[in-house]
């Protein structure tokens, strides 16, 4: 993928999260909390209170990794932002100072 097809696809995923996808893992995150705080205090049998933590401590963790699927997508977005900007500098350069440039070492 060039970078002006990733840095399109992180502009579309930041829409996606900031309008769609945060507000719903926020909320789910919330509920799953209050349902954690619920079932350690109110279940009394330790196996079944044990098997609905666990059970809630996964979906936490899904949850965790679709978000973390979203902001890679949006890091490697503003990555290729960053990298069509330097090109675009290196485009309006003057032959002598793209010259120097290249010279140069850039990392």
């Amino acid at each position: 993928m060039d970078d002006a097809a990733a840095a399109a696809r992180g502009t579309r995923a930041r829409a996606y999260r900031d309008e769609f996808l945060g507000p719903a893992i926020d909320g789910q995150r919330d509920a799953y909390g209050k349902r954690i705080i619920e079932i350690a205090s109110t279940e009394l049998d330790p196996r079944t209170r044990n098997d609905k933590l666990t059970a809630l401590s996964f979906a936490l963790r899904v949850l965790e990794n679709v978000a973390s699927g979203i902001d890679a997508a949006i890091r490697d977005g503003e990555i290729a932002e960053t990298n069509l900007m330097k090109s675009d500098r290196i485009e309006r350069m003057t032959p002598e100072k793209r010259r120097l440039f290249s010279i140069a070492p850039t990392r």
